[in-house]
């Protein structure tokens, strides 16, 4: 089982907590195998909303399998800048750094990203924080590689978020490195969230996009393909699915998705390709079979078109 272990501290943002455990809660009634543990250097803590956070546990062991996300706190007080007091405890600094070597993963969200500082964890990483922290971060932790245009960055086994709500996005991130996207999308939904990378990762994958809209009917049909996205299907049968006419699916879903269900069920299928392309021990022709395409030559344009490069081109690369 895997341990997300939330670090709360006086003054913490209720947001910045709140939004990322639900992801991590949800994740857990859909069947994620995550147990969620709260813990500080005192027992209660109050949030800068003025909510009394009570039963907090002492700093746990922690391993590899595991996850730890230092909440954001209140960082202006009377219009001056100053770093929280708890983010410059030795013992917060100690754990984090014993966790890191361990091999856990290390996450902030907003503020909290002066507490990896201070634990020297974003030294020589890339970073971020809330826009109104970069130059505070850049003048005082000056081996930190601070980034001003994303909404959360990897490096190292240690991430951080811009605050508020990209910490949504950010355990949204994580889940999916922990559970793969088609399960991340499905709590994405539940949560009426559309899933947004930053720039600095690969391009989204097509189990998260066009999945930005709350037309239920289009995402039923849009289950139904992931799912089946190898068989051949009729739109009268999408259209029972949705419990719509044929007209009326095929307009909404282009309305809703920006593009066709066929173009869409061809995506699933090039994106399921690509996968079984790291295999060295499978022809393109196998590969094409097993996604669907009858036709291997159509596989290859298909594949051409969208990525600008052959599947044996795309092959060697990976090579």
């Amino acid at each position: 089982m895997t341990k997300i272990v939330f670090v709360v501290s006086k003054h913490i943002h209720l947001l910045d907590l709140a939004g990322p455990a639900q992801v991590f809660h949800v994740a857990i009634e859909h069947g994620a195998d995550f147990s969620l543990h709260y813990v500080g250097m005192e027992q209660e803590a109050v949030s800068a909303q003025g909510l009394l956070l009570g039963g907090l546990e002492p700093f746990p062991q922690t391993s590899s399998n595991d996850i730890i996300i230092v909440v954001g706190a209140q960082i202006f007080y009377e219009r001056k800048l100053k770093t929280p007091a708890a983010y410059q405890s030795p013992e917060l600094k100690t754990w984090l750094q014993t966790s890191y070597k361990a091999g856990t993963l290390i996450a902030s969200v907003c503020s909290a990203a002066l507490a990896l500082a201070e634990a020297q964890l974003l030294d020589g990483k890339r970073c971020t924080t809330h826009w109104r922290l970069f130059k505070h971060l850049q003048k005082h932790y000056p081996k930190a590689k601070v980034q001003e245009t994303v909404l959360f960055t990897e490096d190292q086994g240690v991430i951080t978020s811009a605050g508020v709500a990209s910490g949504i996005d950010m355990a949204l991130y994580i889940l999916e490195k922990s559970c793969g996207p088609v399960f991340t999308a499905k709590i994405a939904r539940d949560l009426v969230i559309y899933f947004r990378r930053n720039g600095q990762q690969n391009q989204q994958s097509i189990y998260l996009q066009h999945r930005g809209h709350l037309h239920m009917g289009v995402h039923r049909v849009q289950d139904y393909l992931l799912d089946n996205a190898s068989k051949s299907i009729m739109l009268d049968e999408l259209a029972s699915i949705a419990n719509m006419s044929v007209r009326n699916l095929s307009r909404s879903f282009k309305e809703h998705t920006g593009l066709t269900p066929l173009q869409y069920q061809q995506s699933l299928r090039l994106e399921h390709a690509a996968n079984l392309l790291e295999n060295p021990n499978l022809s393109i022709e196998t590969i094409a079979e097993q996604s669907g395409f009858q036709d291997p030559r159509h596989f290859r344009r298909l594949w051409q078109r969208q990525y600008g490069q052959s599947p044996s081109e795309v092959r060697k690369q990976l090579g």
